[in-house]
């Protein structure tokens, strides 16, 4: 089921602005929220081609 991606996933995301999905991402990297739903956002970011560091977002 890993590799199946979720209705969710594939049109929702596309919705979110690039700043809103930084911050989402951010904000589940500090929550320490599912590994899934973390991957689902970086692969957004990295698709994007977002070079916001995401070590910075890390350490915060």
């Amino acid at each position: 089921m890993k590799n199946k991606k979720s209705q969710y996933e594939v049109y929702s995301i596309f919705h979110l602005s690039d700043d809103m999905l930084l911050t989402t991402l951010h904000k589940a990297m500090k929550l320490q929220l599912d590994e899934s739903f973390i991957e689902i956002l970086m692969k957004e970011v990295n698709r994007r081609q977002l070079s916001l560091s995401i070590e910075k977002m890390k350490n915060h």
